[in-house]
């Protein structure tokens, strides 16, 4: 098989946003290619060499961190996909019955209009989910690892998405086209894939202008100076204009004020609206009820809007990071099967348009199932064993259905991975030793 050169160049200049203008364009009311399904084989390239990368340098990386930062990646999709995208109706719905002009879906001048507009509605979207405690709710995914690297760019929230859509109305009433509009959604993710690495010192003169890996580790540092800085996504200025940003001085310490300490990806994801729910009730009145819920997550009554940061915890940067301890074999067990998810994923991205409600359910369930698994098994929950012992006979049954839409050497050793593993879980829950036996060394 020869290599497309040429596609390959294509997606690695994707990433820094440079890309053939023309070659974007695509009527209204048409759907763009699925730019973030493209770079996906990319960013786990990049992670994989990332990690061998800083391993022979010395430096810190964790494989259950990424492994879990993978599968909520997986989810937040997964979730938008079983939802058929919904957060993008009301954006077609307001375009088409209340914009005010029609922005020119086949201009260059547009292209670049609609990148600073969709980079500025990032913009106070992302300063929105630090500082309104309900969509911080949902943003605190994102910023729970305690590790910086290219792996952390994939851990993203379920339900972020469905906050999101507001800040990109004032787009669809000026006139841009939605297809015009989704692809630059879809491009201001994909340059913020690589700007999560330690290893990008300074780009010199362009820390000016452009959110840099230097501005982002600022961004998700939890100590005190660098919280609320730097919102910014493609370019840094912002953050400048507006008064939030920080150069990086000190290494940050990396993860929440508060970090979690599981790798459930149901934890993760929820973790803040549970402490939401448990706190709203205790406070006194309406007005304070209201306000823990659309003040910064630092708001107690008494302090300003987002809080008073003289009250926050200052982290130790020497703290030991949160790690269960699974043995190695675990860890790769977990990566092996999160790298057997990809290829459904790429195919639920495909085709979960056509198929039945039923279908869609079905098949979101299992890959959700999947994902949960990774984590409760490097959790080390006492119900991992027979969960996964569960999971990997539907995923095998599940092949009979699917198994025609990939080759035939990739769908045997499918099959034999999955009753491998099922041997190896039923051994598990028929000894009875469940959680121990994640913990073997």
């Amino acid at each position: 098989m020869q290599l497309d050169t040429g596609y390959m160049v294509e997606q690695v200049l994707g990433m820094f946003y440079i890309r053939n203008v023309t070659a974007t364009f695509v009527p209204p009311l048409e759907r763009p290619p699925s730019y973030l399904s493209q770079a996906l084989p990319w960013f786990l390239m990049l992670v994989f060499l990332e990690a061998v990368f800083l391993r022979l340098k010395g430096r810190q990386w964790d494989l259950s961190d990424a492994a879990v930062s993978s599968s909520q990646g997986l989810a937040q999709e997964a979730v938008r996909y079983t939802l058929r995208g919904c957060e993008g109706w009301a954006y077609v719905y307001i375009w088409q019955h209340y914009r005010w002009f029609d922005v020119p879906w086949d201009s260059p001048v547009s292209f670049w209009f609609t990148m600073l507009a969709v980079d500025l509605g990032y913009y106070w979207f992302h300063r929105a989910s630090h500082e309104v405690n309900l969509v911080w709710a949902s943003h605190q995914v994102h910023h729970s690892s305690e590790y910086y690297n290219l792996s952390t760019a994939l851990r993203q929230s379920v339900v972020q998405h469905y906050f999101k859509w507001i800040a990109y109305i004032p787009l669809a009433i000026i006139g841009v086209a939605p297809s015009m509009f989704f692809t630059h959604v879809q491009f201001n993710l994909v340059y913020q894939y690589w700007i999560h690495t330690e290893m990008v010192k300074s780009l010199g003169p362009l820390e000016h202008v452009l959110n840099t890996p230097s501005h982002h580790r600022v961004h998700h540092g939890s100590n005190v100076k660098y919280l609320d800085k730097n919102y910014a996504g493609v370019l840094i200025i912002w953050d400048r204009l507006f008064g939030t940003f920080c150069w990086e001085e000190e290494t940050p310490t990396y993860g929440l004020v508060h970090n979690i300490e599981s790798y459930n990806l149901w934890t993760i994801q929820l973790a803040h609206f549970r402490w939401i729910a448990s706190d709203v009730p205790q406070q006194v009145g309406w007005r304070n009820k209201l306000r823990r819920l659309v003040c910064g997550p630092g708001w107690v009554p008494g302090t300003g809007r987002l809080g008073d940061p003289s009250t926050f915890p200052e982290p130790d940067p020497a703290r030991r990071r949160f790690d269960t301890g699974r043995p190695l074999w675990l860890q790769l067990y977990a990566t092996l099967h999160l790298l057997l998810l990809l290829a459904p994923s790429v195919t639920f991205a495909q085709q979960h348009l056509a198929l039945p409600p039923l279908g869609v359910l079905l098949y979101s369930g299992q890959l959700l199932l999947a994902l949960s698994c990774v984590g409760w098994l490097l959790d080390g929950a006492g119900w991992a064993p027979l969960a996964e012992l569960v999971r990997c006979a539907l995923a095998l049954v599940s092949l009979a259905w699917l198994g025609g839409q990939y080759p035939a050497a990739a769908v045997t050793a499918g099959r034999a991975v999955l009753a491998g593993s099922m041997l190896l879980w039923l051994g598990a829950v028929s000894l009875g030793d469940g959680k121990d036996k994640t913990k073997a060394q």
